[in-house]
């Protein structure tokens, strides 16, 4: 199962990748096939032998990437190249220096 296919999958695009009016769900939906999405990748896992511990400590990793301990995973700024500056992702320019930003979020878009 590859990152687009789920991608559609929760936003409820067709299968020809096209988004149309009749295409959009709502986000309860959304949440919804999350949610599916994540119980059966657990149980996959689970059968692969991979423990409950195991789960949350990469949960609690990826938590704290962002450096806040808080159950969500917020994009972290990137360093800007030219003043190091912390540049929130999505802005193509840093807000200080006016240096472009390079996308190396391959997630970004997501």
């Amino acid at each position: 199962m590859s990152l687009p296919f789920v991608t559609r999958y929760v936003l409820g695009v067709a299968a020809s990748g096209t988004v149309g009016a009749s295409d959009t769900v709502d986000l309860g939906k959304r949440v919804d096939r999350l949610m599916l999405i994540v119980a059966a990748m657990w149980t996959l896992m689970e059968d692969q032998g991979i423990s409950e511990h195991q789960l949350l400590t990469r949960i609690k990793a990826f938590d704290e990437g962002d450096s806040v301990l808080d159950r969500n995973m917020a994009p972290a700024a990137v360093p800007c190249t030219t003043c190091d500056a912390k540049v929130p992702l999505g802005m193509e320019n840093c807000q200080f220096c006016g240096a472009a930003i390079a996308d190396t979020d391959p997630f970004a878009a997501v």
